[in-house]
């Protein structure tokens, strides 16, 4: 069934009616949140809507987990309703999304389950896809795939972590090994999960590149290692020549999406050497985005205090970064323990029988 709002943005249903949905085909510019019976009853038909609807109603149902709106447990029950066959659109959404959540689990004693949740949802994804494409395949799938092996990369799925390593290596003598639709996702994974010998190769690599555009990919990845002493490494080849000058800000920031903390104090720790590579609008920024890949509150009040002697300017990108890191760390207390509970449910071992 389907139901128009009212001007007020509420839509009246009789008691009788059956499952509805509003915007069907997802054509105007809201979202919907359901009665609860009406949702369980669209969660368990997921797979019947039409992809479209999915999703509306996955989107819908994240942001208002994001928001309080509604229990982020309503968007995790619709993903377990998905089907390994779902649209690679819906797929490729569902992977971005679960990585996130992963991520609002960084550093807490949940994270080795939610991200374990998090690759058995994905995996049958790309079991369906697989590392090859298919001829003729839809641009789709391919632009699924990629996200799908990413995201299990930087989840930790072992054999995306190791095949991204095989094929990567191999690449280096035979290009076939690695199809130009999934380079780029397989050396993140490859960067990401690196150790200290990985690191050589691709520093190597980043030392031998004969364009900017290559050069700058390459250092990219190497900004981008989840290893902290690696990460510590990169940081300080940023104050040298290393590293063509240029890049040294962007590179130093990639640090920080990985590790801010780290970065934060780092980049406090030689401001002066980091400031000198920018210009002035840069300046009044940098700080703040550097600060606000973080969920840690003191790094908002660090950031703050600092602003006390900037320019009237640098204020806007200052109270933005603020609000990002407080709504972020707001989001993770107060939507992460229903997660992790919910997670922890399910991964409960079934009770014994008594004989």
């Amino acid at each position: 069934m389907v139901l128009p709002a009212r001007d007020n943005g509420h839509v009246e249903t009789d008691a009788r009616c059956g499952t509805y949905i509003v915007n069907a085909g997802q054509s105007g510019f809201f979202r919907v949140r359901y009665d609860q019976a009406n949702l369980a009853r669209l969660t368990s038909g997921l797979r019947t809507l039409d992809t479209t609807d999915q999703m509306g109603l996955l989107l819908d149902y994240y942001t208002f987990g994001r928001s309080g709106d509604a229990p982020f447990t309503d968007y995790l029950e619709l993903v377990n309703a998905l089907g390994a066959d779902a649209d690679p659109i819906v797929a490729l959404d569902t992977a971005t999304s679960l990585l996130a959540i992963s991520g609002y689990a960084a550093g807490r004693p949940s994270e080795t389950a939610v991200q374990n949740y998090a690759r058995g949802k994905l995996r049958p994804f790309f079991a369906r896809l697989g590392w090859e494409p298919r001829a003729g395949e839809a641009s789709n799938d391919a632009l699924a795939r990629a996200q799908l092996i990413g995201a299990l990369g930087a989840l930790g799925d072992a054999e995306i972590t190791a095949e991204a390593r095989r094929r990567v290596l191999a690449a280096q003598s035979d290009p076939t090994a690695l199809a130009g639709s999934v380079r780029t996702a397989a050396l993140g994974v490859f960067a990401f999960n690196a150790d200290a010998a990985d690191y050589e190769i691709l520093l190597a690599r980043a030392g031998a590149a004969g364009d900017f555009v290559e050069q700058r990919r390459m250092w990219l990845l190497l900004a981008s290692t989840k290893d902290a002493t690696l990460a510590r490494r990169t940081l300080d080849l940023a104050l040298d020549e290393t590293i063509p000058r240029q890049l040294r800000p962007q590179v130093i920031a990639n640090v920080a999406d990985a590790h801010p903390r780290l970065t934060w104090e780092f980049v406090l720790a030689n401001r002066a050497a980091i400031e000198a590579l920018l210009d002035p609008l840069q300046r009044m920024e940098y700080l703040a985005g550097i600060a606000s890949a973080s969920s840690d509150p003191a790094i908002a009040a660090e950031l703050e205090t600092l602003a006390r002697d900037f320019p009237e300017g640098a204020r806007p990108s200052i109270a933005s970064a603020g609000a990002s890191i407080r709504l972020r760390a707001q989001t993770i207390a107060e939507r992460m323990p229903a997660v992790e509970a919910w997670i922890a449910a399910r991964n409960a071992p079934a009770p014994r029988r008594r004989r």
